[in-house]
């Protein structure tokens, strides 16, 4: 799947025609504070998160998806999705990121949601993980608001990380947010 959809949100897979709109994201202050522990990333790291991304999803139905408003679906306003941190083990991650101009508006919890429904859908994948530096105030209350639990703490290059796990039921259980 190339596309997803989310009431205010329309989400493109990461590719090579919007590599470079992911770039300009990865080096955005804001975002690359926690995601990337403050590092400036290069046009080769960002063609390697895409390789490993079109890896993620044919493995796994999952990789990273750049995020636009959808009534304009020009500028993406942040990316998410799942990407695998060799620090932390083999199994992805789901993480998002937003410019700062748009944090605060719900934009974040609409993604993950977004993330864990797909998932539910698309995927055999009974359980997601992430992992949050503690001083992230505003991730950690997504993740929690979503119903994700803290199992675990590691040291980070801003204090602690903290990790959280959620268990999926099945579809059939589903009943909709």
């Amino acid at each position: 799947m190339s596309t997803l959809t989310s009431p205010r949100l329309t989400y493109a897979r990461l590719s090579a025609t919007n590599v470079a709109a992911f770039h300009a994201l990865a080096i955005d202050e804001h975002i690359r504070r926690y995601l990337l522990d403050g590092e400036l990333v290069d046009f080769a790291w960002c063609d390697e998160q895409l390789a490993a991304s079109d890896s993620l999803f044919v493995e796994r139905s999952v990789g990273i998806w750049l995020a636009a408003p959808a009534a304009t679906s020009d500028e993406p306003l942040g990316f998410c999705g799942f990407i695998r941190f060799p620090e932390t083990g083999p199994e992805p991650q789901l993480l998002y990121a937003l410019l700062p101009a748009f944090t605060g508006q719900g934009y974040a919890t609409e993604m993950a949601t977004a993330l864990v429904d797909y998932v539910r859908v698309h995927t055999t994948a009974r359980e997601i993980i992430s992992a949050v530096d503690e001083p992230n105030v505003a991730s950690c209350r997504v993740l929690e608001k979503l119903g994700f639990e803290q199992t675990h703490t590691s040291p980070g290059a801003f204090g602690q990380i903290l990790h959280f796990k959620w268990k999926l039921e099945p579809a059939s259980q589903h009943r909709g947010r």
